[in-house]
């Protein structure tokens, strides 16, 4: 996760307890002042909603990449040498040489 990323968690997190502490009512809905800092709360935590989501789906993601590059890499390691074009990861017998 990089920076940015954790600066929505964190901030993002600290203001969306403050927003339901403030505006989330009995009801479950959220009752913003009708004003235009009310519009902007709304906005924000819109976008933070937003954010969240896009975040956890990036990481869900992630980890699916990471289960196919070690299932390319445990294929890899019983070729003597990796395919032509093939750029990704690689532990063929003649990349495992190079280590050596």
């Amino acid at each position: 996760m990089n920076r940015k990323q954790l600066i929505v968690k964190d901030y993002g997190k600290e203001f969306m307890d403050r927003i339901k502490y403030f505006y989330y009512k009995l009801s479950g809905k959220y009752e913003y002042p009708n004003s235009a800092e009310g519009d902007l709360i709304r906005m924000a935590h819109k976008y933070i909603e937003y954010a969240e989501d896009k975040i956890f789906h990036l990481e869900e993601t992630l980890k699916a990449m990471k289960v196919q590059n070690n299932d390319l890499l445990e294929l890899s390691s019983n070729l003597n040498e990796h395919p032509e074009d093939y750029n990704g990861p690689c532990m063929c017998k003649l990349c495992q040489s190079y280590g050596e």
